[in-house]
């Protein structure tokens, strides 16, 4: 359910509000607090998964957990395209910025603090989190899973570690059958997971279904993805989650295994080889920016981009983590909370508790990485539980390869829809450059899957834009 309010930053008196509660002298929603006061202050705890979008318009400040809400409030703005957000989105999948891609909404992140004066000056602060009371992994878990509805509940479920001990759980907590659900892609991902995805579910005697996403065009879900989220964000992955709640959509409940890669170390850039600035933005780095200079036009690349890498040569795994933190995890959250609203669900992550999720980041780091091994906490604390055969696997994950999807058209069908009909392409993108990365992607010589169709994504944000600018 989306949640706004609407605060006369020169009077101070409330315009709006659809549940934020008050108290005293602030109004809370969740994590976040807004504190009222010659200057407004809004501060979301750091370990918060409560979304949180933000705009100063004309003498008001507006903020709403829906994109599309925000976006409709302040419409009449004169809204424009954030081609900044655009660039950033290219290169890095989950990029580290607060920025949308409509030049005055933004998005407050964990352990960020908003100040707002009476003139509508914004300005932002990170504090980074500080170690508190611990709770312990299991019972955390087991007490999220206890609350669900189990007849009312699917698990996504990957042979990945948090998934898998999600329905393990589960499965010990309920006596109902789980109901389990998965799904085929071509290329890497999902599809080398479900003889072992398999496996688990018979025994656990859980019911298993497995939809087969090989025949998608991606092209269709796209305008869906678009329609829920409002702007492009987030990884492939997130159109694996869009289309199993797109199937799972008269369901109540919907559990995810996110949340233990960003705490525990879960990702390949948390190995020490890692640790030089540089490796660690060629590894989060999928687009060369020389390459994005080239690809995007009438655009300029400002200096500040690159400065969490320039700031210190080495970063330390909570460097590494606190990343993660400020890119990674508000994608998730918007896809969430996105995806959640449109479909009229409630997708639950228990890994995703903010007490948890602090007593992990601040477990010492070689009970998150020892001898290469990711989340290594996780894997001896339920090691009785989990199956040889997942705790061996090589982690996977319900992610997606664009490359196989799009051979299904040809040159000019692509270069017809990613060009020919869309004004932000022909606005924006060197059709030189873009012609050669179809032709790369159709002959396998190189693979421009997400680049070629996040600008499909950025072309269909970018007409709804112009559509509502001049109607």
């Amino acid at each position: 359910m989306k949640k706004n309010i609407a605060i006369k930053l020169s009077t101070g008196d409330i315009l709006a509000n659809n549940g934020f509660a008050a108290e005293k002298d602030r109004f809370c929603l969740g994590d976040v607090s807004i504190k009222m006061g010659k200057t407004l202050e809004i501060s979301k705890d750091c370990f918060s998964s409560t979304p949180l979008f933000y705009a100063v318009a004309g003498d008001c400040f507006y903020a709403s957990t829906n994109w599309l809400d925000l976006e409709s409030s302040i419409r009449e703005k004169n809204l424009f395209l954030n081609l900044d957000y655009v660039y950033d989105y290219i290169q890095f999948q989950c990029p580290r910025t607060a920025a949308t891609m409509c030049d005055k909404i933004f998005y407050l992140r964990g352990g960020e603090t908003l100040t707002v004066d009476e003139k509508g000056v914004p300005s932002t602060y990170f504090t980074p989190p500080a170690a508190s009371a611990a709770v312990l992994l299991e019972d955390t878990l087991k007490d999220t899973l206890s609350s669900l509805d189990n007849k009312n509940t699917v698990y996504h479920i990957s042979s990945g570690l948090d998934s898998s001990i999600l329905t393990i759980l589960a499965a010990g907590i309920h006596t109902a059958p789980l109901k389990l659900v998965t799904c085929k892609t071509r290329g890497k991902g999902a599809a080398d997971e479900l003889a072992n995805v398999e496996r688990l579910a018979e025994r656990l005697k859980a019911g298993l279904k497995i939809y087969d996403f090989t025949n998608i065009d991606i092209f269709k879900e796209g305008i869906f993805l678009n329609d829920a989220l409002g702007y492009p964000t987030g990884h492939p992955s997130h159109l694996i989650e869009f289309l199993l709640e797109k199937e799972n959509r008269d369901k109540k409940y919907v559990v995810t295994g996110k949340g233990p890669d960003e705490v525990l170390a879960g990702y390949e850039w948390h190995k020490e080889e890692y640790s030089p600035a540089q490796a660690h933005f060629q590894r989060v780095c999928v687009t060369p920016p020389g390459f994005l200079d080239e690809l995007l036009l009438n655009f300029s690349a400002r200096g500040e981009r690159y400065s969490f890498w320039e700031k210190q040569s080495t970063l330390s795994l909570r460097d590494r983590l606190l990343y993660d933190l400020q890119s990674i995890s508000p994608a998730w959250e918007i896809i969430h909370s996105a995806i959640g609203t449109y479909f009229d669900i409630c997708i639950t992550s228990p890994f995703m508790n903010k007490q948890l999720r602090n007593t992990l980041f601040f477990l010492d780091d070689n009970l998150k990485i020892r001898n290469n091994i990711h989340k290594w906490y996780l894997r001896e604390t339920f090691r009785d539980l989990y199956p040889d055969y997942i705790l061996n696997f090589p982690k996977q994950g319900l992610r997606l390869d664009l490359q196989p999807y799009l051979r299904d058209f040809s040159f000019s069908e692509l270069y017809h829809m990613l060009y020919k009909t869309a004004e932000f392409s022909q606005k924006y993108i060197n059709e030189t450059l873009l012609k050669k990365m179809i032709e790369e992607t159709l002959n396998g010589k190189k693979n421009w899957g997400w680049q070629t169709w996040n600008i499909y994504l950025c072309s269909l944000f970018y007409a709804k834009l112009m559509y509502t600018r001049y109607t």
